[in-house]
């Protein structure tokens, strides 16, 4: 028999989740919008061509950046830090959930299925409704209501940023490449030759992380740039080297 407080409960979280703009959580997102109309910022990624050079750079220019998973390890080594900072895997969020609790971040998104379903408890959290969907719907243009995961954070990146009124958004860092991946089909594939991350401990760490299904990651890419496109704003690939050819490419050392 289900225990009557848990059974109120699971009513009251399916009742937010598809009215989320109306709850405290929601309301909260929901002031961040166009809060930088017109601006431009930095998405960060992992990947092994990530430099504390680059970020140095962006750290002098003060450059608006969005930062996720255990980027915290570089902190140690740059005066950089990232405006937004999101994580959205389970895995990752429970391996490093006390160092993301401790990190000096005042903007921290976690998605509230982790905290109403996993006991994810991130202090000061916005907390965003994370809306699974490979298919049905390819890009939330209403972040306060729900954020579509599509099988990278770095697209979810992108739509905060897009809610946020960014208009120039730049990625870094987003190597697109993994020594172990997964197919459509199910199959792993693996090159050993390839580096995961910008640390090789941060690479021992990632191991708990799913297994990446690269297509998918492509597919996913390739719709956020159609609806990118479709309201005008515009999206950049500034890595060094890398294999995302999704987005127009810039050389990061002439932006600056």
């Amino acid at each position: 028999m289900i225990h009557p407080i848990k059974s109120i409960e699971a009513r009251i979280q399916r009742y937010q989740s598809k009215h989320f703009e109306k709850t405290k959580y929601g309301k909260a997102i929901a002031n961040l919008k166009d809060s930088h109309t017109g601006e431009q910022c930095f998405i960060i990624g992992n990947g092994p061509s990530l430099t504390t050079e680059d970020l140095t750079v962006l750290h002098n220019n003060n450059v608006d950046c969005f930062a996720t998973n255990n980027i915290l390890k570089l902190f140690s080594k740059t005066l950089w830090r990232p405006k937004y900072y999101v994580c959205e895997d389970i895995l990752v969020i429970k391996d490093i959930e006390d160092k993301i609790n401790k990190a000096p971040l005042k903007n921290k998104f976690i998605p509230i299925n982790y905290h109403w379903y996993d006991n994810v408890n991130v202090k000061n959290a916005f907390y965003f409704y994370q809306i699974f969907s490979k298919n049905a719907i390819k890009f939330s243009h209403n972040a306060a209501k729900g954020i579509v995961c599509k099988g990278t954070v770095t697209t979810t990146c992108i739509q905060l940023a897009v809610y946020m009124g960014y208009t120039d958004i730049y990625l870094l860092g987003v190597d697109h490449s993994y020594s172990q991946t997964i197919d459509d089909k199910g199959n792993i594939i693996t090159d050993n030759s390839i580096k995961d991350y910008f640390d090789d401990e941060y690479a021992t760490t990632m191991k708990k992380k799913a297994l990446p299904n690269l297509d998918e990651t492509t597919r996913a890419y390739i719709d956020i740039k159609h609806c990118c496109d479709e309201i005008g704003v515009n999206v950049y690939n500034a890595t060094r080297g890398g294999k995302l050819e999704v987005y127009k490419r810039v050389d990061f050392d002439t932006l600056f």
